[in-house]
C-alpha cells in the first residue's frame, strides 16, 4: 500500500520506453566514440640521444665538461671525477671508474678549457686542477686548495689557459689568469657583483665575455673579465631581471 501523499509512478509505456532506450544508445555510442584521455606516460626517447647508462653507482653526478670528442670529465658529490676518453661511443665502457680528487669535498662543477686543463670546484670553497686530465688517476689532479674569502663555490668556467672564473653562493666571483698553477695565490680575492645576492652559475665564452646568473632570475656580464673587479663597475653590473 502506498503511503498517504505519495503519488504512484505510472509504468513507462512503449513510446516512453523506446525514447529512453534510444537516449541510452546515443549516450553509449558517444562515450565509445570519444577519444580516450591520454594518461601520463614516459616521454618518447629522442632518437638522437643514447639511452642513459650508469657510470657512478650510488652517487649524484653534479657537473660535466667536454673539451673535445676525446675528453669529457664528470664530477660527483663524493669528491670524485670520472673520465670519458671515448664518450661519443656511448656505453658505460667509455668511462673510467670514479677516482678521488685529494682534499676535495662535494664537487659541484668542472670546466675543461682544453685537453690540457680542467678545473673543478667544491661546496667548501676549494679548487682542484689537472693539466693532464686525460689520465684517470688521483695523481693527475692537484690536491684541492682553499680560496681566500669564499664559501661554497657553485660553478666554474674556464675560457682558456689564461682565464677561469668561479662564483660562490654569496654573490661573489673569483678569477685566475693562470689557472694551471696550483694554489690560492693564482686566484684573485673574491669580489661582488652589484645586485647579485646569490650567483648560481657562470659561463665564459672567451676571454672577452663571461656571464653569471643568480637565484633571483638575474644575469650579469663582463666583456673584460680578466680585469677582475675593475671590469664590473656598479653602473655596468646592474643585473637584468
Amino acid at each position: 500500500m502506498l503511503q498517504q501523499g505519495v503519488r504512484a509512478r505510472k509504468p513507462l509505456g512503449p513510446p516512453a520506453l523506446l525514447a529512453l532506450l534510444c537516449a541510452l544508445c546515443v549516450a553509449l555510442g558517444t562515450a565509445a566514440a570519444a577519444p580516450a584521455v591520454a594518461s601520463a606516460a614516459t616521454p618518447t626517447p629522442a632518437p638522437s640521444w643514447s639511452g642513459a647508462v650508469e657510470i657512478d653507482r650510488g652517487q649524484t653526478l653534479t657537473g660535466i665538461s667536454c673539451a673535445s670528442l676525446a675528453l669529457c670529465v664528470a664530477v660527483d658529490g663524493a669528491g670524485r671525477a670520472i673520465l670519458g676518453t671515448h664518450a661519443a661511443g656511448g656505453g658505460a665502457g667509455a668511462w673510467s671508474a670514479p677516482f678521488a680528487i685529494a682534499g676535495a669535498g662535494a664537487l659541484g662543477s668542472v670546466s675543461c678549457a682544453s685537453t690540457s686543463l680542467c678545473v673543478a670546484v667544491d661546496g667548501t670553497g676549494h679548487v682542484a686542477l689537472s693539466t693532464n686530465p686525460s689520465a684517470a688517476a688521483t695523481g693527475a689532479w692537484s690536491e684541492a686548495f682553499a680560496l681566500r674569502g669564499v664559501k661554497g663555490l657553485v660553478s666554474v668556467s674556464c675560457a682558456s689557459s689564461s682565464l677561469c672564473v668561479a662564483v660562490d653562493g654569496e654573490g661573489q666571483l673569483t678569477l685566475s689568469t693562470d689557472p694551471s698553477l696550483p694554489g690560492a695565490g693564482a686566484w684573485s680575492e673574491p669580489f661582488a657583483v652589484a645586485g647579485g645576492e646569490k650567483l648560481t652559475a657562470v659561463s665564459c665564452a672567451s676571454t672577452t665575455l663571461c656571464v653569471a646568473v643568480g637565484s633571483a632570475g638575474e644575469v650579469a656580464l663582463s666583456t673584460d673579465p680578466q680585469a677582475g673587479p675593475a671590469a664590473l663597475p656598479p653602473q655596468d653590473a646592474g643585473l637584468v631581471r
